[in-house]
């Protein structure tokens, strides 16, 4: 995976929407990632792992009802505190940040998922301001939200350019839902009601 770091090449890769609030108002564009893929030498696509997907199958039986979702990052009830609902029609989540509806700005429509997966990782401070650093790669704890329901597993990603893979308590590997998927990193000790 070849990766393009705002915080090491700064305003080349993105720039902050003075309207939010830091650090959650960095954006960018295609034209800065290109032109950024382009300094840094990036040439053709890169070689990536295929993901795993099959057909919607909603509200299947066998596994725990997933009507709601709700994740923490930090105090519950937090400006952060994320909220989905489980949509039949779509067979997908809405989004909710803070109590209030996540939109996109531009549009004003609800933010969406067909898959929601939240990974639970090691974070640590990293030493620089109130930043800390998220272990992604190794393996951890995960529940996968998909057709209303929830598969408690595991996830695994062998190395910084890997894929991460989620897997059922059985150990195989769980195929996705086409269309939007939404990870949810937390640190290991949150707690995810559904």
């Amino acid at each position: 995976m070849r990766t393009l770091n705002g915080l090491f090449q700064g305003e080349a890769v993105g720039y902050r929407d003075v309207n939010r609030y830091a650090p959650h108002n960095v954006y960018t564009n295609t034209g800065l990632l290109w032109s950024s893929a382009q300094a840094q030498g990036f040439g053709g696509p890169p070689a990536l792992e295929p993901g795993r997907f099959k057909e919607d199958q909603p509200l299947r039986a066998g596994l725990p009802a997933a009507p709601v979702i709700d994740v923490s990052f930090g105090n519950p009830g937090s400006d952060f505190a994320v909220h989905w609902d489980y949509d039949p029609a779509s067979n997908g989540y809405l989004r909710s940040m803070g109590g209030v509806p996540h939109t996109d700005a531009v549009t004003g429509e609800s933010l969406t998922a067909r898959n929601v997966a939240v990974q639970f990782a090691v974070l640590r401070p990293s030493g620089v301001k109130a930043y800390n650093i998220i272990d992604t790669v190794g393996s951890g704890a995960a529940v996968v939200f998909q057709d209303g329901v929830a598969i408690p597993g595991t996830w695994r990603k062998d190395s910084e350019a890997g894929r991460t893979r989620f897997y059922d308590a059985a150990g195989n590997e769980i195929a996705f839902n086409r269309g939007p998927t939404w990870i949810e990193v937390v640190p290991a000790e949150s707690a995810v009601g559904y």
